[in-house]
């Protein structure tokens, strides 16, 4: 799936990024379209590819079923791997 990325003031509950089934999980009001991600403006380069790159991993899983914090734990992993 293709993503389009928006890059926003703030985040609600202190977040740096979110996707629109994170924010359901959270209670968070989405009004983005659903292939929209958010990211926190002022992210370093680093921060935001590792930020953008969860995001998709995480929306990808939860997409298949799997919850929320399941899905996040592992994308939380994948960041630790790839970029150790």
């Amino acid at each position: 799936m293709k993503f389009k990325v928006k890059t926003v003031k703030t985040i609600p509950q202190g977040f740096i990024g979110m996707n629109y089934k994170a924010a359901r999980s959270h209670n968070i009001k989405y009004k983005y379209p659903k292939t929209t991600i958010l990211l926190k403006r002022g992210l370093s380069p680093r921060i935001r590819e590792h930020t953008l790159r969860h995001e998709k991993i995480e929306l990808e899983l939860m997409k298949m079923g799997i919850p929320y914090h399941t899905a996040h734990g592992y994308a939380l992993k994948h960041e630790r791997d790839k970029f150790k």
